[in-house]
């Protein structure tokens, strides 16, 4: 929701905005005796980031890395 509300004002802005939605969510049991799998986590969420990030510190275009994002994911 927040980044709805973020992609949204930047937009008004003139910033052109691409969203991907990572479906990355892990649970795992802490101990032995926790057997609800209460502890939570996203792995690969940045292992992407870190994918994007680098194509876009070599200056790629917003749609290729959005359609490289679409690809790891």
């Amino acid at each position: 929701m927040n980044f709805e509300l973020a992609s949204g004002f930047a937009r008004t802005k003139g910033i052109q905005v691409k969203t991907l939605i990572v479906a990355d969510d892990v649970a795992f049991i802490d101990n032995l005796n926790d057997s609800k799998g209460d502890a939570r986590g996203l792995s690969g969420t940045v292992l992407l980031y870190k994918i994007l990030g680098a194509a876009a510190y070599l200056d790629k275009s917003l749609d290729y890395i959005h359609d490289l994002g679409q690809k790891v994911l």
